[in-house]
């Protein structure tokens, strides 16, 4: 990596937010949630791995309209925990009365242990005792879900075939400050579910991650965002500033008048950011509040002033922050331009996916 990032002058190291968004998934779950994780599994097993047992549970699906059926836990697919925690807890009902149904009951009597496999009665009722007797399950299972969807949103922002770079340091922040505040709001309820710095160890989970998610591209292309949530001032994207710079430099590293075009752009950056845009007249203001296009505001803009360093701006909220996007997107970079344009090229270049 330090030698491509010696040679190229235009290729950046962007890590997939997408797998690290998984991580801190993954991580979250190990601090409480892995018991109830494996619950799932136990519960997803036995019902899919029995056909007696799936014809009544789909019966009962068929006859609940606010039901659905149940998803696997697959390592290789993204997200999978929650999805599968969501489903099992929006199918509570249902799986309550399918453990309390005569039918079930009948055919699990009827089966006798072989030696080697499960013991079909000890597991039913396991899991009976789980999903009738035992609240602190669908407790911890509530709070689970409501903690992930924050991650998931932020998971499929990055994997979204439209530029998301520019949307990754907002993604993180307010998935960290929603899911620290539920879990302070968790242990303040169910005091004996939590173990002791439950919040702290959520919000150290977010800061380990923070580097697999919130990159210095992802943070420069924040920070030059007309229309996100760190615009106004006198809010800044921490480390925004820094980071386009060090863009910029990199960029325009091999220009004679490399520190002259750097500084020019980050003073018209800077009035953009304090004037909104105002600066370059009225055919970008037109375009701010029509359709809230990054592309198209920053397309204006580098018409309207023809300064180098802003078409860099144009390439950060064109960027993509997850390896999957970047590459179908630069495989219709591939197939569609015969003759790449330089803003295609670039692109090409800017969100590279590096493996590390």
């Amino acid at each position: 990596l330090a030698l491509i990032d010696e040679r190229e002058a235009k290729i950046f190291g962007q890590r997939c937010s997408t797998h690290g968004w998984q991580l801190l998934l993954k991580d979250i779950s190990k601090i409480e949630f892995s018991k109830v994780l494996s619950r799932i599994v136990r519960l997803l097993k036995f019902v899919v791995n029995h056909s007696a047992v799936m014809v009544i549970f789909q019966k009962l699906v068929e006859s609940s309209p606010d039901s659905a059926a149940l998803l696997a836990i697959v390592d290789t697919r993204f997200g999978s925990n929650f999805y599968a925690a969501e489903r099992v807890l929006r199918d509570k009902l249902v799986l309550e009365r399918l453990f309390t149904c005569s039918e079930l009951v009948t055919w699990v009597d009827s089966q006798r242990p072989a030696a080697g496999s499960l013991d079909i009665k000890k597991e039913f009722d396991e899991l009976k005792q789980w999903t009738i007797f035992y609240q602190d399950f669908w407790i911890k299972l509530k709070v689970y879900v409501d903690f992930t969807k924050f991650m998931i949103v932020g998971l499929r922002r990055s994997d979204t075939d439209s530029p998301n770079l520019h949307l990754m340091v907002a993604e993180f922040d307010k998935a960290k400050l929603e899911c620290v505040k539920m879990a302070k709001q968790a242990k303040r309820d169910n005091d004996s579910l939590f173990v002791d710095g439950f919040a702290e160890k959520v919000e150290a989970a977010f800061v380990k991650r923070r580097p697999d998610i919130v990159s210095q591209l992802s943070l420069a292309a924040a920070f030059v965002d007309p229309f996100g949530a760190y615009m106004e001032p006198p809010v800044q994207v921490d480390g925004g500033y820094l980071a386009l710079v060090a863009v910029l430099q990199k960029y325009h590293r091999d220009a004679p008048d490399a520190g002259s075009i750097v500084a020019s752009t980050m003073t018209l950056v800077a009035d953009f950011r304090e004037h909104r845009g105002r600066f370059f007249g009225t055919s970008l203001a037109a375009a701010l509040a029509k359709d809230q296009n990054p592309d198209a505001f920053w397309a204006a803009a580098v018409q309207a002033e023809g300064k180098p360093g802003l078409e860099v701006c144009r390439y950060l909220v064109n960027g993509y922050a997850g390896q999957g996007a970047s590459e179908r997107m630069n495989q219709k970079v591939g197939s569609h331009f015969r003759n790449p344009s330089p803003l295609a090229m670039a692109l090409t270049l800017l969100v590279r996916d590096v493996r590390r």
